[in-house]
């Protein structure tokens, strides 16, 4: 993996799923080197262990913010754009500023918004100079709103796959997750966080 949390000479990877569809939890659990952490989140740890849990109760957490529910849309070829999804919470009293997202599966990524132009129509708006969080409040990407955009994805995305997008905040730093592939038709399931 890119990045890995070392604690001493442990090495973590935090995989977050989200509620499964009857709102249920799904029991944390730890795996062996290369093994997959569950059914449910089908990251695979290369170092000493794996722990699963869901992000209902588990936002990944860097700095004072909380990122939950994230997931990407599948693609159906190579070099297709697609959009990525997530809930940004700023739990500290100070505001926040995601400066740039980056991946290696795609030419570019870019943080957008949605507005209506003066003739009714919407359009993507790209944010080059970020996206500032304010303290306490709640930040929610989602379709027709705020969104990740990725163009030119190398490899066409399929269900289940995982997607590495790394979030680089002003003062937070920066988180990579992994954030699995959603059918264009279904729900999100899921992420797994990598942080060294």
């Amino acid at each position: 993996m890119k990045n890995l949390l070392k604690i001493g000479t442990v090495f973590l990877s935090v995989c977050a799923l989200t509620l499964n569809a009857t709102g249920g939890a799904y029991a944390a659990s730890e795996t062996k080197a290369g093994e997959k952490c569950s059914a449910s989140c089908p990251g695979k740890c290369d170092k000493k262990n794996c722990t699963c849990g869901k992000v209902g109760s588990a936002p990944v957490k860097i700095g004072n913010l909380a990122l939950s529910g994230g997931y990407v849309r599948e693609t159906a070829s190579d070099n297709s754009p697609t959009a990525g999804y997530l809930t940004l919470k700023n739990e500290g009293s100070a505001d926040e500023k995601l400066l740039r997202i980056e991946t290696d599966g795609a030419r570019s990524a870019q943080i957008h918004d949605s507005k209506l132009d003066d003739k009714g129509v919407m359009r993507m708006v790209p944010l080059e100079e970020g996206l500032t969080i304010k303290a306490g409040e709640t930040v929610e990407f989602k379709p027709r709103g705020k969104h990740l955009m990725f163009i030119g994805v190398q490899k066409a995305l399929k269900p289940k796959a995982l997607f590495p997008v790394t979030f680089v905040f002003e003062k937070s730093g920066e988180v990579t997750l992994s954030l699995p592939v959603s059918p264009l038709s279904g729900a999100k399931n899921g992420m797994c966080k990598e942080k060294r």
